[in-house]
């Protein structure tokens, strides 16, 4: 960009000087996510652009023109509302009173596969997921899959490096028990 006289750039030369050198592609993204302003306003003052709409616009057009594709989030991942992260959800566990845990056989935790009142077993431990649905980064749905069941092959699947009894410890209800798991 450099070697161009700056009263002569236009914002499609930039544009392309930028995806070549693929500079913003990665910082400005960054930037707007963590809100910024600042920086977005002097990256966009530097490359002669008038606002985020400008970039957008252009970016766009090489998207749909074919030139350039789009990295889609990864899968499964679903945004969380302000509060519901890992950590708060560490927090408001830490206040919480574990139930007093006891045997519990299938047919009761078959019983417990709503939204409100959704349990689930992993490696024998029934746990009641219903307070943790917000805090999952895979949104309600994917836990719903397991509510009501023995979710262990699920969970090691998706999950085999999560400490689930550190995750979840103080929402233990029991242990699955009975000849029919």
């Amino acid at each position: 960009m450099d070697d161009i006289p700056s009263n002569q750039v236009s914002s499609e030369r930039v544009f392309e000087n930028l995806v070549e050198n693929d500079v913003l592609l990665r910082a400005l993204p960054r930037m707007i996510r963590y809100q910024q302003r600042a920086s977005v306003r002097r990256v966009l003052r530097k490359i002669k652009l008038r606002s985020a709409n400008t970039f957008c616009t252009l970016l766009l057009r090489r998207v749909l023109d074919g030139k350039m594709k789009v990295a889609s989030a990864r899968a499964g991942k679903v945004p969380l509302k302000p509060g519901f992260s890992q950590l708060d959800w560490l927090r408001k566990k830490s206040k919480m009173t574990p139930p007093r845990p006891r045997d519990i056989r299938l047919e009761e935790l078959r019983e417990h596969s709503s939204v409100d009142n959704a349990w689930t077993a992993i490696r024998g431990k029934v746990y009641d997921i219903s307070h943790y649905l917000d805090y999952h980064p895979g949104g309600h749905a994917y836990l719903m899959l397991a509510a009501g069941k023995d979710a262990t092959a699920l969970f090691d699947k998706h999950h085999s490096w999560v400490n689930i009894e550190f995750m979840l410890d103080r929402m233990v209800m029991g242990t699955l028990v009975g000849n029919d798991i």
